[in-house]
């Protein structure tokens, strides 16, 4: 009889485990024995027990990364500290997982190489001190194709 009880408590935490509720504007990665399976979008999923893992929980939203300042060189030679903010949204979490091994140094870089490079001095000596700088549509990187830049304060 206490064996049954026994029996019985695992089986109700273990279907209670395997079921994962993902919230609005995030979406979760579903691996099977270590492999990609599928991707969790907003609701109810249940999961094989021992199996299925929810690996990750990617968030949606738009998010706002501080860079430490950093000197640049700017369109007129001139040497500058610079400190910037990027905001940004994940468009395709699956690439954005799988195909990035450290998605804010990827996007550091980015920043870096886009924005910099356009700078000139006699934009930023004058007020205001900040600027927005939108994204190019056209940059050839493997982190614009499922990321989505949207803009960048100096």
């Amino acid at each position: 009889m206490p064996v049954i009880i026994i029996l019985i408590i695992i089986v109700v935490i273990m279907s209670i485990k395997c079921v994962k509720v993902i919230q609005q504007s995030t979406v979760g990665i579903i691996m099977r024995l270590g492999k990609f399976h599928k991707k969790a979008d907003t609701g109810v999923h249940f999961l094989v027990p021992f199996i299925d893992t929810l690996s990750y929980r990617i968030d949606l939203k738009e998010r706002v990364e501080d860079f430490p300042p950093q000197p640049v060189i700017t369109k007129d030679n001139v040497t500058m500290q610079i400190d910037t903010v990027v905001y940004y949204q994940v468009t395709d979490p699956i690439r954005f997982v799988f195909e990035i091994a450290n998605p804010n140094a990827a996007i550091e870089n980015l920043k870096l190489l886009t924005y910099v490079s356009h700078i000139q001095l006699d934009r930023v000596s004058r007020p205001p001190f900040f600027y927005y700088y939108p994204l190019p549509h056209k940059m050839k990187s493997p982190l614009a194709t499922h990321t989505r830049l949207l803009r960048t304060q100096f």
